[in-house]
């Protein structure tokens, strides 16, 4: 049996159309990212200034739940564009198909006709670049959260460490460094350290 002859032209117009659909993809993606990371900046540190750090941690799962919603936009985008574009005539195949190439479940078999085979392989592209992007954004916005949680829970962890008779005062080092800082470089440090820690405001 003689092989199948490449069809570069072909090959070449499947790469073009799914470059082009995986930067609109992308675009999308990046605009509704800074959108939410934004706004998650934002209300955060309204939240801070109003001593409400609670408000953080909803702040912070409706901002997940946006970037989930973000990825599930994306599936849509290219069931929409699979369609519109008559390669799939079912709609429903062309989110199963496109979510499983997105994901990167590979759960469907390719379901492109001859000659557009190539766009499945940048549809996945597409999903592990927005997921990772995703990925990235999540983990910067943990910081006001830790912080949210620490500020929340303070007074319970002093107690904790209180109760535990936990020594949580700055150290030895930490407080020669303030008593220079107050008083100047000439302070006698260990007057300061029998004094329990404290520093005296003379």
């Amino acid at each position: 049996m003689a092989p199948t002859s490449f069809d570069t032209l072909g090959f070449v117009r499947d790469v073009l159309v799914g470059t082009i659909m995986l930067a609109i993809v992308l675009a999308f993606h990046g605009i509704c990212l800074t959108r939410i990371a934004f706004n998650y900046e934002l209300k955060s540190r309204l939240s801070f200034a109003r001593k409400r750090p609670e408000r953080v941690f909803i702040h912070f799962y409706l901002a997940i739940m946006a970037l989930a919603l973000v990825h599930v936009a994306a599936v849509v985008l290219w069931a929409l564009a699979l369609t519109l574009s008559g390669l799939v005539t079912d709609f429903t195949q062309s989110i199963l198909f496109a979510g499983s190439c997105y994901t990167t479940l590979g759960f469907m078999e390719n379901i492109l006709p001859a000659g557009w085979r190539a766009v499945a392989i940048i549809m996945t592209l597409s999903g592990l670049f927005s997921m990772a992007w995703s990925t990235s954004m999540m983990i910067s916005m943990t910081d006001h959260f830790r912080e949210a949680w620490i500020k929340k829970h303070e007074n319970l962890m002093r107690r904790i460490l209180e109760s535990e008779a936990v020594d949580y005062r700055p150290d030895v080092k930490t407080m020669a460094q303030i008593a220079d800082v107050k008083n100047g470089p000439k302070t006698d440090h260990r007057a300061t350290i029998e004094n329990g820690g404290k520093i005296d405001d003379k």
